[in-house]
């Protein structure tokens, strides 16, 4: 079995005309064949009007992904698992409500990501394979519980972790980043500041493109930084930069540095 893959705006108005138009040509000139498959949870009665199989791909790791999955089809049960904790699927703890993500945990605070997580399975039944970014043995014990469990319930395949081959075996040439980035940013700047540090001596703190802290949420982390041993690399994006204590660049220029983007994969492959 062959995979091919091709990157589709699934924010499209008319998502399957637009992704039929995509495969149209592909198949034509001989690019698909019968038994390929389409890699996308939405495409399944395009894919099958060119014989394809249908594969679902989630890039988080399958209790993540299982999480939302019970989450979809079984509302409340892992934000109240007090009244029912023999009811959940082994593999997984015991949530209290503070073990959640803001998303889960506070309702309203981010309908739109919650909205969205929890509708990548609304057609989830009718995928043919379902890929995790996640290896079988990731967590030891309990761990590979989860997988078993989510593959009673789908055709589950672990095929992760899907990072650039060079954090990995060098396997393919010049593969170092996932070649999509949110802002641009000009990666040096990170890197070059890393490597005057020495190994081990620096906190990352990074909250990705959504989360929205408070002035609060701002101040208290701030100061906590500031009253640290340590050196700090943190993204904070524009529209936080408001939230910073007075002077707090000034006051802890010596041992941190605040950037509005970074180059993950660069940052954490570091021994800073």
């Amino acid at each position: 079995m062959e995979v091919k893959a091709k990157l589709v705006n699934s924010k499209c108005p008319n998502y399957m005309a637009s992704l039929a138009t995509l495969m149209e040509p592909w198949w034509r000139d001989g690019g698909l064949e019968t038994g390929d498959v389409c890699v996308s949870s939405l495409c399944k009665p395009t894919s099958e009007d060119f014989g394809l199989a249908t594969a679902a791909f989630f890039t988080q790791t399958c209790t993540v992904n299982y999480t939302y999955y019970l989450e979809h089809h079984r509302p409340g049960l892992l934000r109240s698992p007090a009244s029912c904790p023999n009811n959940l699927p082994l593999g997984l703890h015991t949530l209290e409500r503070q073990d959640m993500p803001s998303f889960f945990s506070v309702p309203g605070s981010y309908p739109a990501y919650f909205e969205m997580v929890l509708n990548q399975f609304s057609n989830t039944d009718k995928a043919d394979f379902i890929f995790a970014n996640t290896f079988y043995k990731l967590d030891r014990g309990r761990g590979t519980e989860v997988v078993d469990s989510m593959s009673q319930v789908c055709p589950m395949l672990t095929i992760g972790p899907t990072i650039p081959s060079a954090y990995l075996d060098n396997s393919i040439r010049d593969d170092k980043d996932y070649g999509v980035h949110l802002f641009k940013t000009d990666y040096s700047v990170c890197t070059d500041w890393l490597n005057t540090k020495p190994a081990g001596s620096v906190v990352y703190v990074a909250f990705g493109s959504i989360a929205n802290l408070s002035d609060k949420q701002m101040k208290e982390l701030a100061l906590g930084l500031k009253a640290t041993n340590f050196h700090f690399l943190w993204v904070v994006r524009d529209s936080e930069e408001a939230k910073l204590p007075d002077k707090f660049k000034e006051e802890t220029a010596e041992k941190g540095l605040l950037v509005n983007w970074s180059p993950q994969l660069e940052v954490c492959h570091t021994k800073q």
